[in-house]
């Protein structure tokens, strides 16, 4: 997926040039290994062989325009139409040939555009499904009331010999369509759940020591404060502040102090028990969550945390050893209270410990209990961002709410986010309904007056009894399915008989009709491709793989006449090329559901994942409190900027700025003031940059600005606008004071003639900052 758009365009391509090499070369082989018999009409292949070579030669001929186009960088969309249809049309030419109701038909028909919205852009599969769909329906129509000949290539098989190569051949005409398209649809779907993942796993991870993030921390608390107090279990929670870490920061520089973070977030982590979480909060702070946690447990871990930090080993760039210590405020909640409990709250509470701890002395414990006055006390619970809701889990929707979806999109998220078991029931509502189609066109066909000239009416009979039953077995397995989605989301023995009995009873249908015909074909692919959007790959690839093994082995009993071929057709030899207007329509009717439910499946969801990817990356580069750049995002927009700086030779410069006495302010007023004051700088301070120049937050009151195309002198202007701006900002603390801003800012720049790295100019500029504290804060250095 990372590829460029005129590449993947150039897949289909490709795929054409092997498929008709070895076509063709299959044609000359054939009688060779099979006593002489070929299966071919051998006047029209030779006749068709130049028109075979010419299209093949073609699409050689656009992979060389293709990669012009990649090389020279032009626009593509009008090669990625042209791929896309030259393909599809190519496909619908040799469909027609072999017999436009084959099951070589139905796998390109219906797989090459589910895979196609995989790789290209959506309007392009659309437009070439179309048209070529509009094509082959026009030839099958055609050869139905004689005006062209059906499958003009192929000669009807015969006898056994005969039988046996037809049915080769039709099995090596879908056999690569099957492997590419399953296997491309497979890639590239467990590829993008896995970026999803990732891109999950960022927007919950602080960049810099790897553990939860403060948006990941709040989801945890919410989720386990809710448990707490509907179960009636205690819980924990504390907040540790890195002890004096303002002076590790101004004495040894930034990236000591970023290695005393790392440390300290690596002892916090190996120290936790089994169920607890730990976050970086703020700049220097952590939180720790410890549900189900006693009085004294949650004392003894909290101090057993404290000593670890005392034996951490961090030191300083000259190889000065740095002390760490760390203040703890600790609330725990007993779980006996009928009062409910609220996460600001509880993180209210603990920053008040916090504050005493560090009153009384710092490097100690403060425990503090909630009791009922507490959480009378307790402010409202406070609406999160939207984003909380990006990493929920798909397990936490069941069947029943299906019946309050309004919108078909809303009804595919819906599925989307089901439990395994009830995916698996959404697999049967599915096969009821295909098996209830199939029931009503056998009935309708047992009316029919001319029903004895057009299938066997006791095979016919023996179906609708069959059908009948398969209803009444999966209306059952719905009964269990729905009991299990409450007792058990992830019964693997429940999916994967639904999947086999879904599998092989579309197999065994496909073996009245006859196995190579164009509903096989279209089954076949469309199955598993929706099932890798909906269903664990491990049960879908054991059942494929079993479907994919009973057709060929139902082909080949077929052929040894060890069974029938096409049982429900009544006229012998017919059933190998079936072309009439009745056929043509029922085979279009068998496909017509499972194709639109596979389109519609795949267009929403390739749709969704794009956007769902798109905002989950911005998560992960969006710092949660301040709505800025985080650190790993403006070290990219950093990174990107000084390779564009080495290359043009524009200027660039950087300003590292703090906010002065910050750490006071957190201690005398409390977090959520701090907080409040980040998110007021961060705004000013966006508001003040040119539309080229970038913020971000470097650390806990640490932010940092990228301004390009500008030299020491205009990035001194810039943070000397900055600074004036800031110290306009007036924030109210919860007892009404008003608390003024002023911050530190250190100025560093490249030029053209001395280009410098990322890591060199952040050393400048934090010197430049420690120079501004050191003459009186509140003050631009360069």
């Amino acid at each position: 997926m990372e590829w460029d758009a005129t590449v993947r365009s150039c897949l289909p391509l490709l795929l054409l040039v092997g498929l008709f090499s070895s076509y063709i070369a299959w044609g000359y082989w054939l009688p060779y290994w099979n006593g002489g018999y070929s299966p071919f009409n051998l006047t029209v292949f030779e006749s068709l062989l130049p028109t075979a070579t010419y299209l093949t030669m073609g699409a050689a001929v656009l992979l060389g325009v293709g990669g012009l186009i990649y090389w020279r960088r032009w626009p593509s969309m009008w090669f990625q139409h042209c791929a896309a249809n030259y393909y599809g049309l190519v496909l619908v030419w040799g469909g027609y040939l072999t017999g436009g109701l084959s099951l070589a038909s139905g796998v390109a028909l219906i797989g090459a555009p589910l895979v196609g919205f995989l790789l290209l852009e959506r309007r392009v599969v659309v437009v070439a499904f179309l048209v070529s769909f509009s094509t082959l329906l026009y030839f099958n129509f055609a050869s139905a009331f004689d005006w062209m000949p059906y499958a003009p290539l192929m000669v009807e098989p015969r006898d056994r010999a005969s039988v046996l190569a037809w049915i080769n051949t039709h099995l090596f005409f879908a056999a690569p369509h099957i492997f590419f398209q399953v296997a491309v649809a497979a890639l590239i779907l467990g590829q993008w759940r896995l970026r999803e993942a990732e891109a999950i796993r960022q927007s919950l991870t602080d960049a810099l020591t790897g553990i939860h993030n403060r948006r990941s921390l709040f989801q945890i608390l919410d989720r386990q404060v809710a448990h707490a107090h509907k179960q009636e279990e205690p819980l924990a929670v504390a907040l540790l502040d890195l002890d004096h870490f303002k002076r590790i920061n101004d004495e040894y520089g930034h990236p000591t102090g970023d290695a005393a973070l790392k440390a300290a977030a690596a002892v916090l982590e190996k120290g936790l028990s089994e169920g607890d979480s730990v976050g970086r909060f703020g700049g220097e702070e952590f939180m720790l969550v410890m549900p189900n946690c006693s009085r004294s447990q949650c004392q003894q871990r909290c101090e057993a945390l404290r000593k670890s930090l005392e034996r951490v080993e961090c030191y300083s760039e000259n190889g000065e050893a740095i002390a760490l210590r760390g203040s703890f405020g600790v609330v725990w909640y007993s779980g006996q209270s009928q009062r409910p409990l609220v996460s600001d709250g509880v993180v209210q509470v603990a920053d008040a410990a916090l504050y005493r701890a560090k009153n009384a002395g710092r490097n100690q414990v403060v425990l503090q209990d909630i009791d009922d006055a507490l959480l009378a006390a307790m402010p409202v619970r406070q609406q999160r961002p939207a984003s909380r809701s990006i990493a929920r889990r798909f397990s936490d929707i069941r069947l029943g709410e299906f019946l309050r979806i309004s919108t078909w999109r809303q009804v595919i998220q819906s599925i989307l986010e089901w439990s395994p078991v009830s995916k698996a029931c959404f697999v049967l509502l599915t096969w009821i309904y295909m098996a209830v189609n199939a029931f009503g066109w056998l009935l309708y066909l047992t009316q029919r007056q001319d029903a004895d000239e057009i299938i066997n009416l006791s095979v016919a009979e023996q179906m609708l009894y069959i059908s009948a039953g398969a209803v009444l077995l999966s209306v059952i397995l719905l009964a269990v399915g729905r009991w299990l989605s409450r007792v058990n989301r992830y019964a693997y023995w429940f999916q994967s008989l639904v999947l086999h009995l879904y599998g092989q009873g579309l197999v065994g249908f496909g073996y009245f009709l006859g196995i190579l015909y164009i509903p096989t074909g279209a089954m076949l692919l469309c199955s598993p491709v929706i099932g890798f959007l909906i269903i664990e790959r491990r049960v879908l690839l054991q059942v494929f793989s079993g479907c994919l093994l009973s057709v060929v082995g139902l082909a080949y009993l077929s052929a040894f006449e060890v069974l029938p071929y096409a049982p429900l057709i009544s006229v012998e030899g017919t059933a190998w090329q079936l072309s009439s207007p009745f056929w043509v329509a029922s085979s279009y009717f068998f496909i017509t559901f499972l194709s639109l439910l596979a389109f519609v499946l795949m267009g929403y969801v390739v749709s969704r994942w794009s956007l769902r990817e798109a905002e989950v990356r911005q998560l992960s580069l969006v710092d949660p409190l301040t709505q800025i750049h985080n650190r790993l995002s403006i070290m990219q927009v950093l990174d990107q900027a000084l390779s564009q700086h080495r290359r043009e030779g524009s200027p660039i410069a950087v300003v590292m700025l703090d906010i002065d006495h910050f750490k006071a302010i957190n201690d005398n007023w409390g977090h959520p003031v701090g907080d409040r004051i980040l998110t007021s700088a961060a705004s000013v301070l966006a508001n003040n940059l040119r539309e080229f120049d970038e913020i971000g937050r470097y650390g806990g009151e640490e932010f940092l600005l990228v301004l390009q195309g500008t030299d020491v002198d205009g990035a001194v202007v810039m943070a000397e606008r900055c600074r004036q701006s800031l110290a306009t900002i007036q924030v109210l603390s919860d007892e009404g004071a008003s608390i003024g801003v002023s911050a530190s800012f250190g100025v560093a720049a490249s030029q053209a003639q001395q280009p410098t790295d990322i890591e060199a100019l952040i050393q400048r500029a934090d010197r430049a900052l420690y120079r501004a504290k050191e003459k009186g804060r509140n003050r631009v250095e360069q």
